[in-house]
């Protein structure tokens, strides 16, 4: 067929170019584009033609005319395409690098990302860890679990150290080999994806995230099941060699359980997009680049070579939290105590969090047929033969979190004070009582951070602009933040640095000097504590508010500047209007 684009400027070069029958004159069922890759199809062509607009400038020889080059006749598109890889040109996907075929989605490694691949393959071929050293390394990080980190330290260690042996004897990836791929049952909030991200972290390999809402069943709206695969090339360093050992995490995967013949969430049919996934999670190879990269690419002689990701060493990891199955495993195994308890034991805790029955969780004895009837796939299911149940964490759990863990959420906020050069302390009945606050928020350790938060706010706000150098955290600022901040701020201490501050910031804003004898000071530190008020409001109430600094303001121009000292006594405090009538008087009689 013939592709013409019309010049996207006056009197320019008409490009066309005549080629076999291509993917636009072969769209149609069956082609593997659907309505909406077809139109991005069409809308990706004037793209080109747009962004190889200078390059057809530069093809202008020196001291010609664009008539002559017009009268000439078309210009091949393959020229345009090469004159826009000499001159630098770009396009979509990532720019010309390589001619057309590199058009969409192809671009070279830079020294760093090849530098990047090979730490990741290196990370591979050195992997020796035994299970133990696994756990060992989860524990630093990660509070309790203990089961969940035993299975899960088993099977990356049984996968990375047959990867690693392939790769040493590459004879063995023809054998045959069931991947240990994971499904990670429990409530939100229970450390499932950070317990994943430390994993990755760990082994140092290729790490892709997603969501299973994103998902849609032909990837028409929402994100195919091959593009997170993709996304692993880029955590490679842009190796498709180093990305077929990363681990792809798929989040929220019970909600696309399609139930009893229902629907996910979206609109879009769990079971099929369940299906997205069988073929990827075992042995095949997905390509670099969407179907609509590859059509444009093969419309213009490009896609020769194209790489593609084999999916034999793709770890893939799965989880959800599965509150409607917790029931259906109740009612299998009856309602004798055979759960896990959010307390940790089976005693009613009261007023705290929620109650016995709330909080037994069964996931840990689901069996397949649980899945199953939860909306899962018997064929999706059967590719994840490691299944692991984390159990709600404990108020205790939560405590340690915050003194144990080594990138505990505390540090974060002692970091952010010591920004400001205050060090934060904290009580241990103070980080008690915030696991427990946490706890009734039901939102797991996430809650730890929405608790100091909302603690500290206020004093992150106002301590910075004070001379305070060391916070202590204790249980009476949890329960009442505001309070005591105000106590705080009153403190003599505090209080003292503080009037010293405002006079010095009266003194730059209003050009005047001012002194304040000791005792006017003590006087008004003691004011701060009575009236639970920081320095600035006192002060601003009995020295701006009653126009003491708007007088001394007055003088000053009156006189030219000759009269800008002031001195602030008991009297002007007491009685600021008759002081300032004596300044007056005083000004008067001098004039």
């Amino acid at each position: 067929m013939a592709l013409t684009f019309a010049s996207p400027w006056p009197t320019a070069a008409t490009a066309s170019a005549t080629a076999a029958p291509s993917a636009l004159s072969q769209t149609g069922p069956g082609d593997g584009l659907s309505n909406r890759e077809t139109n991005q199809l069409l809308l990706g062509c004037s793209v080109i033609v747009v962004a190889t607009r200078g390059a057809c400038r530069k093809l202008l020889p020196r001291g010609s005319k664009r008539s002559q080059v017009h009268a000439q006749g078309p210009v091949p598109l393959g020229n345009i395409f090469d004159a826009a890889v000499n001159q630098g040109g770009r396009g979509m996907g990532g720019g010309f690098v390589g001619g057309p075929g590199d058009m969409f989605g192809g671009q070279k490694r830079s020294p760093e990302e090849e530098e990047k691949a090979r730490k990741v393959l290196q990370n591979i071929r050195e992997f020796r860890m035994k299970p133990k050293e696994v756990k060992e390394y989860l524990d630093r990080f990660v509070i309790e679990q203990d089961d969940a980190k035993k299975v899960l330290a088993v099977a990356l260690c049984d996968h990375y150290n047959w990867a690693r042996r392939c790769l040493d004897d590459p004879s063995l990836r023809g054998k045959n080999y069931t991947k240990p791929n994971i499904l990670i049952s429990g409530p939100t909030g229970s450390g499932k994806t950070y317990l994943v991200r430390t994993m990755a972290k760990m082994l140092g390999v290729p790490f892709a995230k997603a969501d299973a809402t994103k998902f849609s069943e032909t990837g028409i709206v929402g994100e195919d099941a091959e593009d997170v695969v993709r996304q692993l090339v880029d955590a490679a360093g842009g190796s498709s060699e180093v990305a077929q050992y990363g681990m792809v995490y798929i989040d929220e995967v019970d909600k696309i359980c399609s139930g009893s013949g229902g629907t996910a969430r979206g609109g879009w049919n769990g079971s099929q997009v369940q299906s997205n996934f069988l073929k990827i999670m075992e042995d095949t190879e997905v390509g670099t680049k969407n179907s609509m990269q590859t059509s444009l690419s093969s419309m213009f002689g490009g896609g020769q070579g194209d790489q593609t990701i084999s999916t034999k060493f793709v770890l893939f990891i799965f989880s959800g939290a599965f509150n409607g199955m917790n029931e259906i495993i109740k009612n299998r195994v009856g309602t004798k105590s055979m759960g896990f308890f959010v307390d940790g034991e089976e005693s009613d805790t009261v007023g705290l969090g929620p109650s016995k029955e709330e909080s037994q969780s069964y996931l840990h004895l689901a069996e397949t047929k649980d899945f199953v009837e939860a909306g899962l796939e018997p064929e999706f299911v059967g590719r994840i033969p490691v299944r692991v149940a984390i159990r709600a964490l404990t108020s205790n759990d939560l405590y340690r979190i915050l003194t144990e863990a080594e990138d505990s959420v505390l540090l974060q906020f002692q970091n952010d004070f010591d920004g400001y050069g205050i060090q934060l302390k904290a009580e241990e009945a103070a980080l008690r009582r915030v696991a427990e606050l946490a706890v009734e928020e039901r939102t797991g350790a996430r809650a730890l951070v929405t608790i100091l938060e909302k603690v500290l706010r206020g004093f992150k706000f106002e301590l910075p602009s004070t001379s305070c150098k060391e916070l202590l955290l204790t249980k009476a600022m949890v329960e009442d933040p505001q309070g005591s901040l105000q106590d705080l701020l009153c403190a003599a201490p505090l209080a003292r640095a503080s009037v010293q501050r405002w006079l010095e910031t009266v003194e730059r804003t209003s050009k005047i000097r001012l002194d304040m004898p000791d005792d006017v000071r003590d006087r008004i530190v003691e004011e701060c504590a009575e009236q639970r008020q920081a320095a600035g409001t006192v002060l601003d109430r009995r020295l701006r508010e009653t126009g003491v600094i708007s007088g001394f303001e007055s003088i000053r121009d009156a006189t030219k500047g000759k009269v800008d000292f002031f001195c602030v006594n008991q009297a002007m405090l007491d009685t600021p209007a008759e002081e300032m009538q004596k300044w007056t008087k005083d000004l008067d009689a001098m004039a």
